[in-house]
């Protein structure tokens, strides 16, 4: 079926190219790419540098975090629960550092923070019964950020915070701290790994280098310093013959301190599997290795060439680290490979952001981008270049998906193209009794300061009003219509734009900042008593919308920020996990797998934008249904609260404005005289004209 999809979007998209011919819409790149990620040649023999291996998922049903094996039993961690290796639940406890035992798991219970808000240094190092029972409970004076138990029967734990090391008996008691005076670290750097014959040994990092030092428990002190290999991402415990298992981005070897040499085993990309941040917690298990691959449970075994499919490589650029495992696990056909301008986070965001860009605009393009708007407005700037597809074509060629199928397009989409998608959406909006702002979506300036002209004393429209929120929130519906990107003019000096600065003159109250946020108190209690008219809030779940008016038990209307027609005055919030598809990839096919499988997934940090997602989520909760935390729970929305919720949705029209945007800055650099009394908005839109106009010439 993922064949014949594949072949019937070709097919279309070679037919929008060959009927784009003569006109003005911009044709869909043609498909060139083959099959080029596993190394097998022609002939069927493998030719990758590391050895042939599959990877398959195991269990994909329960979210992994973390699992760790020792002394002959494997525990699991979901963050929020401890499981043995059948799945069974140990303890519900929110706990990362655990050492199994033969008869169960230790952990180390953080005791919270004391009476000034600093964080306590004791902790209750606990032993839990794979039954859940509590075998021995001791207060201990470290925290527990790291816990081993050693082929000694003795217990290590490390407290990165207060760079301590100590070792204890199984009894509870104290043996004393290691001596750590001779290992090289940097503050916070402590960590524990174990090797594969049980013994315990610290990892410290300095400057960027890593090193690792045997621990010797009779004597409390730190053996031979040992380099660790370059790029290490991660070490895990080995077996009898390898002391460890060292991850790099890019590759697996085994790794002994002892001899400093390192075997590889695969080069991730070889074997069509996603490295890095991706995989996690590798066991050595027989002639393979057990692990955690994007939350799964999954085995990594030698394969036959025969066994791995080649796959078409696709590139996606990135200011982060990012996973594109997900995708990649389900997927015959394509290997997203992601190049992260951050370098594992060598380069700060905003610094990878301009790395990216810098690398678009020098014609150095992936097939896929991540985040373009992370910052900037990247997606209008490069769609309207020429440089991002327009991805209308590639939903329209679908036979599967139409536009009606999904949320928000006319809110992303530019002049009539759409040059990025999401999965998943949150709503910056704001909110006041129905019977005080009207039943209804939206409003305009006027109205906005006849009802504030009318507050009792005592009373104020907004908790938190500095002239830059003004700016950000109005900027983000007029922008839309007064750029032109491709042709680099714009239109500031208007009377629209003109009442949009008279607005945040007057008002902003200038005394406000980020710094001095709440001017009410408890903004519940301030709505509550009339005091306070409006309350922002920032929708992610859709069980926020009926919240408010759970709390209050009066009727809510989401009427969001002013505008100058009165329109919808919700947005969008700023999306930095927005996608683009290059003008230049030869495989339009593939990224469109790619972003069709962003579009259709759901459960991720927001609301889905695909709508029978959406819906289907709506619908559920109202009735009884478990929530974040799986807990069974009952009805959060009722239908009325639902068609309401749905129908804001439906007229969400603006994606909010980045606050790094290069326009957000220039308007609010150049709006500070006239918040002084020192020019009028009439001057102030001229002065942001030519200086925007200016910003838009130097953009070719």
């Amino acid at each position: 079926m993922k064949k014949t999809i594949s072949l019937i979007l070709t097919v279309l998209l070679l037919a929008a190219l060959l009927t784009g011919c003569g006109s003005t819409e911009p044709a869909a790149p043609e498909t060139t790419a083959q099959p080029q990620t596993m190394s097998v040649d022609e002939s069927g023999k493998w030719t990758g540098r590391g050895g042939c291996y599959k990877l398959e998922i195991t269990d994909g049903e329960v979210f992994y975090s973390s699992m760790k094996r020792g002394d002959g039993n494997t525990v699991y961690s979901s963050g929020s629960s401890l499981m043995s290796s059948d799945g069974a639940a140990i303890g519900d406890v929110w706990v990362y550092a655990y050492a199994p035992a033969a008869d169960g798991v230790w952990y180390g219970e953080w005791q919270g923070y004391d009476e000034n808000g600093q964080y306590r240094s004791d902790s209750r190092l606990v032993k839990l019964g794979m039954d859940g029972a509590e075998l021995a409970v001791y207060d201990i004076p470290d925290r527990v950020d790291d816990i081993y138990l050693g082929a000694d029967g003795l217990l290590y734990v490390c407290d990165t915070i207060g760079d301590v090391a100590a070792v204890y008996t199984q009894e509870g008691e104290r043996l004393g701290s290691i001596d750590i005076s001779a290992a090289r670290f940097d503050q916070y750097s402590l960590r524990l790994e174990q090797s594969g014959d049980g013994a315990v040994w610290l990892r410290t990092e300095q400057g960027g280098s890593g090193y690792v030092y045997p621990i010797d428990s009779a004597a409390l002190t730190l053996g031979t310093e040992y380099d660790l290999p370059q790029n290490t991402q991660t070490l895990y415990t080995g077996n009898a013959e390898h002391p460890f298992l060292c991850a790099t981005d890019t590759e697996l070897s085994w790794w002994s301190p002892s001899d400093g040499g390192t075997e590889l085993i695969l080069v991730w990309e070889e074997c069509g599997i996603s490295g890095g941040d991706d995989m996690r917690s590798i066991i050595p298990d027989g002639d393979g290795f057990i692990c955690l691959y994007a939350g799964c449970l999954a085995r990594i075994s030698p394969a036959s060439p025969d066994e791995v499919k080649p796959k078409v490589v696709l590139t996606m650029a990135a200011p982060w680290e990012e996973s594109a495992a997900d995708f990649n696990m389900q997927s015959d056909e394509y290997y997203i490979k992601v190049k992260d301008y951050s370098e594992g986070g060598e380069f700060d965001t905003a610094t990878a952001y301009t790395r990216m860009l810098t690398d678009i605009a020098a014609g150095n393009s992936a097939d896929l981008y991540l985040g373009l708007d992370l910052i900037d407005m990247g997606t209008d700037k490069f769609g309207s270049n020429g440089l991002l597809m327009d991805i209308y074509q590639l939903i329209d060629a679908d036979p599967e998906l139409s536009r009606d199928d999904f949320w928000l397009l006319d809110a992303l989409e530019r002049d009539g193209r759409l040059y990025r998608v999401m999965g998943e959406f949150a709503i910056d909006t704001y909110y006041g009794f129905t019977d005080t702002v009207g039943d209804r979506y939206g409003w305009t300036w006027d109205e906005y300061f006849a009802m504030q002209d009318a507050l009792p004393d005592g009373a104020q429209m907004l908790g938190y009003r500095p002239a830059d929120m003004f700016i950000r929130n109005s900027l983000s519906g007029y922008l839309r219509g007064n750029i032109d990107w491709a042709n680099r003019t714009c239109s500031f000096d208007t009377p629209e734009f003109v009442r949009i600065l008279s607005a945040a003159r007057d008002g902003s109250n200038p005394n406000e900042s980020a710094e001095n946020m709440n001017t009410v108190g408890d903004v519940y209690q301030a709505m509550a008593d009339g005091r306070l008219i409006l309350s922002g809030t920032w929708m992610i779940m859709p069980e926020t919308f009926a919240e408010a008016e759970k709390t209050f038990g009066r009727r809510i209307s989401y009427i969001g920020w002013p505008t100058p027609d009165g329109g919808c005055g919700s947005f969008v919030v700023a999306p930095t996990r927005t996608y683009a598809i290059s003008a230049q990839t030869k495989c339009p096919e593939g990224c469109w797998a790619f972003a069709k499988y962003i579009l259709t997934q759901s459960g991720g940090w927001g609301m889905a934008m695909y709508k029978p997602a959406l819906e289907a989520q709506v619908q559920e909760l109202q009735g009884e249904h478990k929530n974040m935390w799986g807990e069974t729970v009952g009805a959060t929305m009722n239908a009325e609260q639902a068609a309401d919720f749905l129908e804001l949705v439906r007229r969400v029209d603006t994606v909010c404005i980045p606050d790094g945007s290069s326009i957000y800055k220039i308007v609010t650099e150049n709006m500070q005289p006239m918040l002084a009394g020192d020019k009028t908005p009439e001057e102030t839109a001229k002065l942001i004209q030519s200086k925007i106009s200016i910003y838009l010439a130097e953009q070719g």
